[in-house]
C-alpha cells in the first residue's frame, strides 16, 4: 500500500524554503533570529553584528563555491541545526563573477559556467532536510521610456540573480517574498514584513505555495505557528563539529598553496618558450587587431599547423603564423568599409554566414569602440540579463540569432547611445 502523509507532515520532515530580498539595511540578516533554534548562518557577506549575542546562532563563513559544497555535505546526515540561513546570496554571486571574468566583460561561455557551478553548488541547499533562508539584494525595475530603456523612476524589484538562478530558486522555494522597512526605496513601511502580493502599481517577483498569503510580519516562527506546521524532525546521524572541518580546509588551502608555490626546475622546454615570448607577444597583438579571439586564433592556428595551443608551435611555425596574420591584416586595411571586415571575421568566428536583424548595426558599434567580437557578444550579454532575459544557449544554433528582434533592437538602441556618448567624450 502506498503510504501518504499530510503536508503538514511532510514540511515538518524537509522544511519550509524561503527567498527574502531587500536593499542592505532593511534587515534580512536579523530574519536569522526568528527561525527555528538552532540556527546555523552561511554567511558571505560579513554584516552579522545584528546576530550578536544569540547563543543559538551559529556563523559559518564561505568564500567560495567549494567551502559551500563541504558544507552542505556535512549538513545532509547533521541533527544539530534545525535551521540554515545563507545570507547575501547576491554578493556570493557577484564574487564569483568577478573571480571567473577573464576580460572587461564577461563572456557568454563564463556566464554559463558560472550557472553551472551555481547551481551545483546552492540547488543542494534546498534538498536538505532543515528549514531553509537565502537573502539576496534586489535588482530595481524602473520605468522605461520610448525606447525601452529602464532609466525612469522605480517601480518594481526582483532579486538579483542571474536569470537562470533566479528561476532555478523561485521554482524550487516555498515562499519568495520581498522585506519592506521604513527606509524602503520601493514600499515604505513603519514595520518590517514580508510582501508577497504587493499594491498594483509595485511590480514584484514573489511567490507562495500557502493560499491567500499576501503579506506577513517578518517573523518566520511566527509564519511557521500560522500554518500549524509540526516541529521540524531532523534525520539523526553524527554532526561534523566546527573544528572538525577547519583542519580539512586548511590543509586543503596549504596543499594547493604547495603546488603553487613549490618551485619547479625549468625544462628544456619551458627555457626554450622563454625565448620565443616575444613572437608569442606579437602574435596575440596581431589577432587584436584582427578581431580574433582566444578561439578564433586557436582554431586559425589548428588549420594550417594542426595544433590550436600557440605557445606549442614552433618558433618556425610562429614566424609563419604571423606572415599569414600580417597579410590577413593588409587585406583588411584595404577593405574600404571596416564594419565589411568585421562581419566577415564574426561570421567565420561563429561558424555561420547568414545574416540576422541588427547584425550590420551591432557590427557598427563594435567598430566604433573598436572591439572584438568577443567584446560585443560580452556587451549584448550584459544588456539582456540587465533586462532579466536569461542567455539562450548554442544548442539551437548561434544564440544572439535567438533572440527576439524587438528586444534586440532595444540593446542596439542602447548601445548606439552609449557609443556616441563614449565617442563625443573622446
Amino acid at each position: 500500500m502506498v503510504q501518504t502523509v499530510s503536508v503538514q507532515e511532510a514540511l515538518s520532515e524537509i522544511g519550509l524554503k524561503i527567498l527574502i530580498y531587500a536593499p542592505a539595511g532593511a534587515g534580512k540578516t536579523t530574519l536569522a533570529k526568528t527561525l527555528p533554534k538552532p540556527v546555523l548562518v552561511l554567511d558571505f557577506e560579513g554584516g552579522i553584528l545584528a546576530l550578536m549575542g544569540e547563543p543559538d546562532i551559529a556563523v559559518c563563513p564561505i568564500r567560495s563555491g567549494d567551502e559551500l559544497l563541504q558544507v552542505v555535505r556535512e549538513l545532509q546526515n547533521d541533527t544539530t541545526f534545525r535551521s540554515i540561513a545563507f545570507d547575501g546570496l547576491s554578493i556570493f554571486v557577484k564574487r564569483r563573477v568577478q573571480e571567473l571574468r577573464s576580460k572587461e566583460r564577461v563572456t557568454w561561455d563564463e556566464w554559463q559556467r558560472l550557472t553551472a557551478e551555481m547551481r551545483t553548488a546552492i540547488l543542494p541547499l534546498l534538498h536538505i532536510r532543515k528549514h531553509l533562508l537565502l537573502t539576496a539584494l534586489p535588482r530595481w525595475v524602473r520605468q522605461k521610456d520610448e525606447r525601452g530603456r529602464e532609466n525612469g523612476p522605480i517601480i518594481g524589484a526582483v532579486p538579483d540573480l542571474t536569470p537562470a538562478i533566479r528561476n532555478d530558486l523561485i521554482a524550487a522555494c516555498d515562499i519568495v517574498a520581498y522585506l519592506a522597512s521604513p527606509n524602503d526605496p520601493l514600499i515604505p513601511s513603519p514595520e518590517r514584513k514580508l510582501i508577497i502580493v504587493p499594491q498594483d502599481s509595485v511590480q514584484l517577483l514573489t511567490k507562495s505555495r500557502v493560499p491567500n498569503l499576501t503579506e506577513i510580519p517578518a517573523d518566520i516562527s511566527a509564519l511557521l505557528k500560522q500554518l500549524n506546521l509540526p516541529e521540524l524532525k531532523p534525520v539523526p546521524s553524527v554532526v561534523p563539529s566546527a573544528e572538525s572541518r577547519q583542519p580539512t580546509s586548511v590543509q586543503v588551502a596549504k596543499s594547493v598553496s604547495d603546488q603553487k608555490t613549490e618551485p619547479q626546475p625549468k625544462s628544456e622546454k619551458e627555457t626554450h618558450e622563454s625565448d620565443s615570448d616575444e613572437l608569442t607577444g606579437r602574435i596575440f597583438s596581431l589577432a587584436r587587431q584582427l578581431n580574433l579571439d582566444n578561439k578564433a586564433l586557436g582554431r586559425l592556428a589548428r588549420q594550417h599547423f594542426g595544433e590550436g595551443y600557440i605557445r606549442n608551435l614552433s618558433d618556425e611555425q610562429k614566424r609563419r603564423l604571423i606572415a599569414l596574420m600580417e597579410k590577413q591584416l593588409q587585406t583588411k586595411a584595404a577593405v574600404e568599409d571596416p564594419v565589411t571586415a568585421f562581419l566577415a571575421a564574426w561570421r567565420s568566428y561563429r561558424k555561420d554566414a547568414t545574416e540576422f536583424p541588427f547584425e550590420r548595426e551591432l557590427a557598427e558599434i563594435a567598430v566604433k569602440r573598436e572591439w572584438t567580437v568577443d567584446e560585443l557578444e560580452s556587451a549584448v550579454a550584459e544588456k539582456l540579463l540587465d533586462r532579466s532575459i536569461e542567455l539562450p544557449d548554442n544548442e539551437n544554433g548561434y544564440w544572439m540569432k535567438q533572440v527576439p528582434a524587438e528586444l534586440l533592437q532595444h540593446v542596439v538602441s542602447e548601445l548606439q547611445l552609449e557609443t556616441e556618448s563614449e565617442v563625443s567624450t573622446e
